[in-house]
């Protein structure tokens, strides 16, 4: 989502630091991740999507 573009979707999920990533698994969020590196975040998608 573009913060700028979409600022009620970026406060209704109080996202202040960009890049933030939040993965949801069957409608609950599961991880946030802020400005992760990009193993971190490889990982996590891998880990959240089994």
């Amino acid at each position: 989502v573009d913060i700028q573009e979409n600022p009620t979707v970026a406060t209704a999920e109080n996202v202040r630091i960009v890049p933030t990533f939040k993965i949801y698994k069957n409608g609950s969020r599961v991880k946030e991740i802020i400005c992760p590196s990009r193993d971190m975040l490889e990982h996590s998608v891998r880990h959240y999507s089994i």
